[in-house]
Parts: C-alpha cells; sequence; structure tokens
C-alpha cells in the first residue's frame, strides 16, 4: 500500500496526490521546523523499498517546497522522483540539467520548468533535481534544501542497513494477515508524515491559531478512524482552568471526561508521553501540550468503547500533540493561548469557540440531551457611536455591552462576540424559544441604559434573533437562521427579538444578492426619488414634501428603501449618492414652490452622510443651483445621532445649520423604554423639529390601552415646551388620525394621507389644488 506522494506501480512517475495548496517556506522561517522535520523523515526509515522511500521523500520535498517536480539520480540511474509526467521520465533532459548544475527541463504534463540540482552528501555520486514552473526567488530556500538533502542521504543509509535486510528478510515468513496489517500500519504512519509536514507548513505560514488548534484536532481524529479527540487548553485569567477549545470526531467525547483527563497530564509534570486515563465512567489517552516545558493543555483520545490504541495510534496522538506545542510556542506568549478562544477586547469566548460549543451542544442534543437555541445580538446605534466618539470610546461601549450581556444569562448559558458590535448567546434547555424570549428581554432591557463613556453618556440598543434547532442544522446554520431572524428585528425597528422561521430565508437570500449589487460601480446612480407629503391636521393643507430615496434595480425592478438603505448606508453607495440626491430635491422643490409658496423640503441624511465632511457643500451647492431658499428646507436626521459626542454632534450639527437649513430628528417613540427626559438632549442642540415615529402612531386608536396615547401626549407636550415642530409618520387608518386630532398633533404624513408617488405625481397633485379632496378624513 502506498501513500499519496509515493510511487504507484501503475504511475511510476506521477504525482496525483500532491497538495495544490502547498507554499515555499523562506529560510527564516525554516529553524521552528528543523526539529520536527528531522523527526518526520527519520520516519522514512519504514518504507518498505529504496525506490518507495525515494518517492515518499520526493513528494514531502516537492509539498515542503511548493515544488512541481522532483527526482533523485545517480550516474545514468533515476532511483525515483514525483511530478515527472504520467509516461516515460524525461531522463535525458534531467542528465543535462544534472550535468550543467541547473536550468531548463521539459516535463510532459507540466511544460518547462526551472530546475536547481542538490548534491545529496551523505551518498556520494546522487544528486536531486528540484524544479518548479514558477521559481522561487534565488537563495530563498538555501537553507532549507541543504537540512532536506542531509536528512534524506542520512535515511537512505539507515535503508542499506540491518534493520532493511531484517525487514526484507521476515517479509516471507508472515502470514497474509500480518503483512495487511504492516501495510496498513507504515501506510498510516506515512500519512502522519504527509499530514505533519503540510501541518509544519501552516504552522510557519502564519495561519491563525484557532485554524490550527482545530486542524490539529480534526486531523488527528481523522487519522484515528473519526474517534473522539478534545483538544484542552488552560485558561491562565482563571487560576489555568481548562477548557475544550476543539473537538473532532463522530460521537463527541463528554466534556468532563476530556478535562479530566487532560488535567490527570497537565498537573502530572512535563512528560510528553501517551497516558491511560480511566475512571468508572470510561477511558481515554491524553498527552501533554506544553509552552517553554510548561503544562498548558492535552490533546484526548477517546478510548471508550472502541479498540485500544495500538503503538502506530500512539505515535500519532504524540505527534498532533507536539504540533499543539509547536504552534504555541511560535504564538510566543500565552495570552496566544487565549486568543484562540477569547476575544482580546471583551474577554467573552470568539466566534470559532462559540460555534464549538453550539456543535458540543447539538451533538447532546442529537443523543437525548437538551434542546438548543441560539440568539443573535446587534447593537443598534453603535456606528454612529463609534464614529462620533472613536474607536477607543467605542471599545469601552463593546466591553459594558459584554458585560451586561453576561449579566442577563443563566449559569449553564455560553455568550460570545463574533463580529464588530455583534454578539450569540448558547442556550440550552426543555423549553429554549421561551428561555430565549426571556433572555433577550433581558438584554435588551440592560442595553437600554445610558453608557458612561468618559463622562458622556451614550445610548446604544440592540436587535436580536432567535434560532431554535430542529435537528437538522449545523451549527454555522443554526447562527445564520439567528442571523437572519435578527435582521428581520432591526427592519422592525430594533429595540426588539424576532424568532426564525425558514420564510425568513427568501428575504435574507434578498439581501445578501442587493448587498453585492451595491458594490456595482456607479450603482447610486440607479438611485431616484420619491416624494411623500406632509400635511396639516386641522385644515389638511400640504405644507411640505419628503424626499424619499428609491432603488431602479435593473432586474427587480422599483425597490423601497426598507429593503436597501441600511446595505447601502454600510457599503458606502448612499453617501456617494448624496450630493446627486440633494441638487434633484431642491431643483424639484423650487419649482413647486411656484403653485405652493411656502412649500417645504424635507431630505433625508443618514448618521454616515452626516459624518460625510462633503455633506454640508453638498447642500450648499443644491441651494445655490435650484435657487431654493435654505429656510425652507428641514434636513432630516435619525434620532440615533443622539449617541455620538454631544461635542461632535453639535459641531456637525452647526455646520449643517451653517448654510441656513433647519434641522429635524426622526424616530422618536420607537423604543419601548424611552424615560420621560428623552427629549431633554435636544434642549442643547440646534434642532427644530421632531417626528413621532410609525411604530407609536401605529398603537393609536388599535384598542390596545391608553399607554400609547398617554406617550404620543406626552411627547406632543415636551415638543411645544422646546418650541419644537412635530410632525407624526406612517398615518394608516382613520382612527389614527382621529386620535392624533384629538391630541392636538400639528402635522401628519401617511398613506391614509396622501402617500409617497413620484415627481411628476405628486406635481399633479399640487397643480390641481386638489390634494384636500384627495386626502381621506382631511376635512
Amino acid at each position: 500500500m502506498h501513500p499519496a506522494n509515493a510511487l504507484p506501480e501503475h504511475a511510476p512517475w506521477s504525482r496525483p496526490g500532491a497538495s495544490p495548496a502547498a507554499s515555499a517556506w523562506s529560510a527564516a522561517e525554516t529553524a521552528g521546523a528543523t526539529r520536527l522535520l528531522r523527526h518526520v523523515l527519520l520516519e522514512l526509515g519504514g518504507a518498505a523499498s529504496e525506490a518507495e522511500l525515494f518517492g515518499l521523500a520526493g513528494g514531502l520535498m516537492a509539498d515542503f517546497l511548493g515544488a512541481d517536480a522532483v527526482a533523485f539520480l545517480e550516474g545514468e540511474h533515476l532511483h525515483g522522483g514525483v511530478g515527472l509526467g504520467t509516461g516515460a521520465p524525461p531522463l535525458r533532459g534531467l542528465l543535462r540539467v544534472v550535468r550543467d548544475g541547473g536550468g531548463a527541463l521539459a516535463v510532459p504534463g507540466l511544460g518547462r520548468v526551472r530546475a536547481w540540482v542538490l548534491p545529496m552528501p551523505a551518498l556520494s555520486g546522487v544528486h536531486c533535481v528540484i524544479g518548479w514552473v514558477q521559481p522561487p526567488a534565488p537563495g530563498s530556500h538555501a537553507e532549507l534544501l541543504d537540512v532536506l538533502s542531509s536528512l534524506v542521504g542520512l535515511t537512505v543509509l539507515a535503508l542499506h542497513g540491518a534493520e532493511r535486510e531484517r525487514w526484507m528478510h521476515l517479509e516471507g515468513q508472515r502470514d497474509a494477515q500480518e503483512v495487511s496489517r504492516l501495510q496498513a500500519a507504515l501506510s498510516q504512519r506515512e500519512h502522519v508524515l504527509t499530514t505533519s509536514l503540510q501541518f509544519q507548513q501552516a504552522v510557519s505560514s502564519r495561519q491563525p491559531l484557532p485554524d490550527l488548534l482545530r486542524r490539529i484536532a480534526g486531523s488527528a481524529s481523522e487519522l484515528l478512524g473519526e474517534r473522539a479527540v478534545c483538544l484542552v487548553l488552560a485558561d491562565p485569567r482563571s487560576h489555568m482552568d481548562l477548557r475544550v477549545v476543539a473537538a473532532a470526531g463522530d460521537r463527541p467525547m463528554a466534556e468532563g471526561r476530556a478535562l479530566v483527563a487532560a488535567r490527570t497530564v497537565t498537573e502530572g509534570g512535563t512528560s510528553q508521553r501517551p497516558r491511560d486515563v480511566a475512571d468508572e465512567d470510561g477511558s481515554a489517552v491524553a498527552v501533554g501540550i506544553h509552552i517553554s516545558g510548561r503544562a498548558v493543555g492535552a490533546l484526548v483520545v477517546e478510548t471508550s468503547g472502541t479498540d485500544a490504541l495500538d503503538d502506530v495510534g500512539r505515535t500519532v496522538v504524540q505527534a498532533f500533540a507536539e504540533h499543539a506545542s509547536m504552534a504555541l510556542t511560535q504564538a510566543e506568549t500565552l495570552q496566544a493561548v487565549l486568543a484562540a478562544s477569547t476575544d482580546p477586547l471583551t474577554r467573552l469566548p470568539g466566534r470559532t469557540t462559540f460555534l464549538q460549543q453550539l456543535r458540543i451542544a447539538l451533538h447532546r442534543r442529537a443523543g437525548g440531551g437538551d434542546d438548543v437555541a441560539v440568539l443573535f445580538v446587534d447593537l443598534d446605534g453603535f456606528k454612529p457611536v463609534n464614529d462620533g466618539l472613536g474607536h477607543a470610546a467605542g471599545d469601552v461601549v463593546l466591553t459594558r455591552v459584554a458585560r451586561r450581556l453576561s449579566r442577563c444569562l443563566r449559569g449553564a448559558d455560553v455568550a460570545a462576540r463574533i463580529g464588530g458590535d455583534e454578539f450569540a448567546v448558547l442556550v440550552c434547555g426543555s423549553d429554549p424559544a421561551v428561555t430565549a424570549r426571556r433572555v433577550a428581554e433581558r438584554v435588551t432591557r440592560a442595553l437600554a441604559q445610558s453608557i458612561d463613556v468618559e463622562g458622556r453618556s451614550v445610548r446604544v440598543g440592540c436587535s436580536t434573533g432567535i434560532a431554535v434547532a430542529t435537528g437538522e442544522e449545523s451549527a454555522e446554520e443554526l447562527l445564520r437562521f439567528a442571523d437572519v431572524a435578527m435582521y428581520r428585528a432591526k427592519d422592525g425597528g430594533g429595540d426588539g427579538a424576532v424568532l426564525f422561521d425558514s420564510s425568513m430565508l427568501e428575504a435574507d437570500d434578498l439581501r445578501r444578492a442587493l448587498e453585492v449589487d451595491l458594490e456595482r460601480l456607479g450603482v447610486e446612480e440607479e438611485f431616484s426619488l420619491a416624494f411623500q407629503p406632509v400635511v396639516l391636521l386641522p385644515d389638511g393643507a400640504v405644507v411640505g414634501v419628503e424626499a424619499l430615496l428609491r432603488w431602479e434595480h435593473p432586474q427587480r425592478g422599483l425597490l423601497e428603501p426598507g429593503a436597501f438603505l441600511a446595505l447601502a448606508e454600510h457599503g458606502g453607495a448612499l453617501v456617494r449618492s448624496t450630493s446627486r440626491m440633494l441638487r434633484e430635491a431642491a431643483r424639484q422643490v423650487a419649482a413647486w414652490r411656484c403653485v405652493v409658496p411656502g412649500l417645504e423640503l424635507w431630505v433625508n441624511l443618514s448618521a454616515g452622510q452626516l459624518a460625510a465632511p462633503g455633506t454640508p457643500e453638498d447642500l450648499r451647492r443644491a441651494l445655490h443651483e435650484s435657487g431654493l431658499e435654505p429656510s425652507a428646507v428641514l434636513v432630516d436626521l435619525p434620532r440615533a445621532v443622539l449617541g455620538q459626542d454631544p461635542d461632535v454632534l453639535r459641531a456637525r450639527l452647526a455646520q449643517l445649520r451653517g448654510t441656513g437649513v433647519r434641522i429635524a430628528l426622526d424616530d422618536f417613540g420607537a423604543g419601548p423604554h424611552e424615560g420621560p427626559g428623552y427629549l431633554a438632549p435636544l434642549r442643547q442642540l440646534p434642532v427644530d423639529a421632531v417626528k413621532v415615529d410609525g411604530s407609536l402612531v401605529a398603537g393609536l386608536g388599535s384598542g390596545t390601552g391608553t399607554g400609547t396615547w398617554e406617550a404620543v401626549r406626552r411627547l406632543l407636550e415636551l415638543a411645544r415646551a422646546l418650541d419644537l415642530g412635530v410632525v407624526a409618520e406612517g398615518v394608516e387608518t382613520p382612527e389614527q388620525l382621529r386620535a392624533l386630532r384629538e391630541l392636538g398633533c400639528p402635522a401628519a404624513q401617511g398613506n391614509l394621507l396622501v402617500p409617497a408617488g413620484t415627481a411628476e405625481a405628486v406635481g399633479e397633485l399640487l397643480m390641481r389644488g386638489s390634494w384636500a379632496e384627495g386626502a381621506p378624513g382631511a376635512g
């Protein structure tokens, strides 16, 4: 039986098993690999023949060096090699390259390669030819080439000794079963060698430590027949408590057994030999993981209910424990151990660890354990805080959020930071949907409270998605489903939780597709404006129009703002469209003012557009080109901007006011936890008007009690006290309109009054002067 990179009998010069991801090491990266490399190449002594040895050595050297072809020649005899084509090897070209000390070589299936010639110091007269289709920089492999040539030569010499003669002599005396067992063991050992070298390349190429640790557990499990494997590391922040950071295998190992086995070897000194650990619940084999001689964890393999590990299996465990030690040592500090499983800012587990814990929970559920739910928590209003106060202040907010989130959990729940301002919670129990909703409600209340940052009070809320496992999802899928539900919560105004159902996937697929579409060059040219009138409630007169963005998608048709606005904000398309949209809106309203004198223009600017340095100048240019009076314009900003640094916000609002326009703030009343003083910040800001959010208006006349009525009444009283104009949004029913009139709301907009329309449609309405007759309930 031959390994993938050996010389198979049916195709003696091909290299079908070469790793396409193999990449070259620099000389500076080889020092830490030399010890492992020496061990690996000495293991080549298990090859059954000299030809097999040269084939395996050639494959390993090719993978190590990122080479495309390797050959070993002695005089005119080709001992073996890899990557030399599927037919007859190019012997004449190889001999010429050896004679010339290097040069170009034509290889069937590869074309022309650039070849180097390497003498084998331990083997007089033997040369190694190494070829690349795209050669590396001269001298970049010099040190590694010397090490490889020396070790391969020493190994070949060993094969000519008594051990090889004994192997060949005894081979004829073994029965078929023994030969099969030995061949299987040989194959496994060679697989270990190949995997070891590939892993060592990953270490030296500085792949992320969490990825390396998962790879160790997965590769060890694969080589051991999918036995359960756990990689356990100590957390130096908590008296070196142990935790599972990576796991693999067909059936999960009980976490307690893994921790007990790891504790046995970590407390037992610096031995790196496999150790059997057994109790009444089962058995395992564990090998310690070390950094600079200090035990920091263990690699643990389940042996309960399975055959005991043979010598080859124990070699596998020991080799991969050494891989883990090497990866951690190369990371240089114990902080790197933490980084493998913990977010350094919030000290919560990171995404990788959360997914690992979720996989374990799902495995337990499949075996009859507790049901599982995931909460995906995304902060509302964090971006304005981060942009306005700076990233250092944003880090403070994230740290406080993490603490509050942790205080909302039950003892067995797991919270993690999985992205910039994204968190996740794992909940297990008999009724996870109900439990998850309760946790989400506690989190929403906790995060709604203001946070003090360097003497400034800022507010962030959260939108939460909940997904409950049904038994068919992977950990990644369940987290994605919770993410999908979170977006539905955010679309509903935020500060709430939504339970996932499969019907949401279509909308999520659309969202992801639109994200890609918004990255197209010039996509902002597809944006257009619709206009919705603002109506005085006492007499039904139209006193203003709000410019609303639309996207004329080339395939999907006209899209409403809710489908793309947040995505356009995040991707930058919204900011890029600011100048054109302002000019178009100002020009249109300036023309309409000839028909309706005093008509006001309401234009929406996002937090990102407010922060963009060119926005005030864009506004001035739009006013100048259109001839529209600055006082006729109200710039409508989301209330979330109040979370920015007050000094920065005042400066930005002052810049806008410097153009002569007025300022309005949107979305008031949208949050469920607004206290009586939530309008107080407006006393210190140059704000002229506020808008009552449609979610609050929707509660009027719905029979839900007096709570909504009182909330609107209080908001109107506070606005009058601050001399602020008020417009109610989203009026959809006669009951809502009647209630707003009884409460004394001065103005409103909504589909019941006049729906949003194109410039042509709204212009015709204004020209006819028939808006009063066309607005139900206007009279």
